[in-house]
């Protein structure tokens, strides 16, 4: 399972493809002037296809911008399920010690709640 450290990590890494991939719109266009390709149906050809291919560009940048997003929006995720565990951790440890100095027969406080289940791809950094 990735922790929040291997979500963070994914996060940085697609954020910066995005940015790469971003740069490379409209890069080729200026390289095929008219001394290239003059007129005709291989310009309208070649111009259409630098085109869709700036769009694809776009949205594959688009894309790895959302998938980052995503990544670290799970790393949160992970990184609060942590946080609340610790603390049912800390609360279950007080809990057992005021059981164990209890006189007999003598009832102390509720046993502590877990926290919910998280998602399944939550793993915890302990």
């Amino acid at each position: 399972m990735p922790t929040a450290i291997d979500f963070d990590t994914a996060a940085a890494a697609l954020s910066a493809a995005a940015e790469d991939v971003w740069t490379l719109i409209g890069t080729c266009s200026p390289l095929l002037g008219p001394d290239v390709v003059d007129g005709g149906a291989l310009a309208q050809l070649v111009e259409l296809t630098l085109e869709v291919s700036d769009q694809n560009l776009r949205d594959a940048s688009s894309d790895l911008a959302d998938l980052a997003d995503i990544c670290r929006h799970r790393a949160a995720v992970c990184r609060s399920y942590t946080q609340e565990l610790n603390a049912y951790q800390r609360a279950l440890n007080r809990w057992v010690d005021i059981q164990g100095s209890l006189p007999p027969g003598a009832e102390g406080p509720k046993r502590p709640r877990p926290p919910a289940d998280p998602p399944a791809w939550v793993a915890t950094s302990y």
